[in-house]
Formats: C-alpha cells, structure tokens, sequence
C-alpha cells in the first residue's frame, strides 16, 4: 500500500522496501495507480532514491497510466529537492509531457512555491508558453495556485517573453 512504502521510506527501511519491491512485477502499481518509483520519488528520502536506483529497482522515468513521470509529481507536490535530483542527477526531460500534454511546469503551477517555479523557468529553461491541445496554458493553471507571488512571477515572465 502506499502508507506502507511511504512509512517504510520514512524510517529508512532499505531492506524491507527492496524486499517489499522485488515482490512485486516490475510494472506493479499501488490500487490508486502509482509506481513504486513515483512513491520512492514522493517520499523525499534521497538517501533511499539513490540507494533503490543503483539496484535498478526504481526508474526515474516510469509513468503511470497517465503519462506522469516522478517528476511530473515531484512538481506537482512541490518536492523541491526531488525536483532537483531528477533533473541534475537523473537528467529527466523538463518538457516531458502526460497523456494530456501536461509539462513538468504545468504540473507545478497550481501547487508549488516560487522556489520551485523559478528553478525550472531559469535553471532549465521550462517553457512557459506551452499550451494543452485543448488550447489550455499555464494561466488556468496558475489561477489556483496558493501562493500569490507564483501568479505574479509567472504573469510578469509571460509578458517579459510576449
């Protein structure tokens, strides 16, 4: 279950979590359709990330049934340093998009903070101007956004770029 692997990440539990894995059909997913990847990824442990990873038993770049990558949901839950061993250490697409055409940067705009946002428009060049097929762009999904200087920093970057 997913509380079982989070907690097992939580206490630092390697065997039990490679045990919990190898269990498992490498293409397993939890009842809600997570990747153990993406719960390695969301628990934040990168003591644990880079451990199951040189024992090949996470991929940085599974996605689950929509198209979302570990990154896709380190973003969206603003785990900032997640965000960053992805991108630096495991070299993820910043662009890589979700069955809906969702970018990394999508993903973060409706919950992540300024930190986040601004590390990947100006680290790596995050395309603020990309848009869904249905023509959605990154306002709409800003607009929920809790932290108001998100909504700020993003506006003022569209205008700088139009």
């Amino acid at each position: 279950t997913i509380e079982k692997i989070l907690n097992l990440c939580e206490l630092n539990q390697i065997a039990s979590l490679v045990q919990n894995i190898k269990s498992h059909p490498k293409d397993a997913t939890t009842a809600d359709g997570f990747t153990f990847s993406q719960l390695i990824f969301h628990s934040e442990n990168l003591e644990i990330i880079d451990s199951l990873l040189k024992l090949d038993l996470i991929n940085p770049f599974d996605t689950d049934e929509y198209g979302y990558t570990p990154l896709h949901l380190a973003a969206k839950f603003n785990r900032f340093e997640v965000v960053c061993y992805l991108l630096e250490h495991c070299k993820a697409n910043v662009e890589a998009t979700t069955n809906a055409g969702q970018t990394v940067l999508l993903c973060a705009a409706t919950h992540a903070d300024l930190k986040l946002i601004q590390y990947l428009v100006e680290q790596h060049a995050a395309n603020i101007h990309i848009q869904l097929p249905s023509g959605t762009d990154i306002g709409a999904f800003m607009r929920n956004n809790p932290h108001p200087e998100v909504i700020t920093y993003l506006n003022e970057r569209l205008r700088q770029n139009n």
